[in-house]
């Protein structure tokens, strides 16, 4: 993740985790990544309580997403979110 650049969004749309979760957590902390969306996790579901549901610049969306028709209605309320934490 220090190749990145910095305040880089990353996007994992990867059916298994590509980054440790923890440094992920860390880069987000310090600022070198600006925000983080996730389709899947390693060992995903992650618990509703798990910090990183808790930390203000990642969004989670479910594998199924496209499959609902509530899908713009939630992925305005996710570009909302990440827009308003510029």
């Amino acid at each position: 993740m220090q190749a990145m650049k910095p305040g880089v969004h990353l996007i994992n749309v990867f059916r298994a985790s590509l980054f440790d979760q923890e440094a992920l957590r860390e880069q987000l902390d310090n600022g070198h990544i600006s925000r983080a969306s996730h389709d899947v996790v390693k060992l995903g579901p992650l618990p509703a309580n798990h910090r990183m549901h808790q930390h203000p610049r990642v969004c989670f969306s479910p594998p199924i997403i496209w499959d609902g028709p509530k899908i713009i209605e939630y992925l305005m309320a996710s570009w909302i979110r990440l827009r308003v934490i510029r």
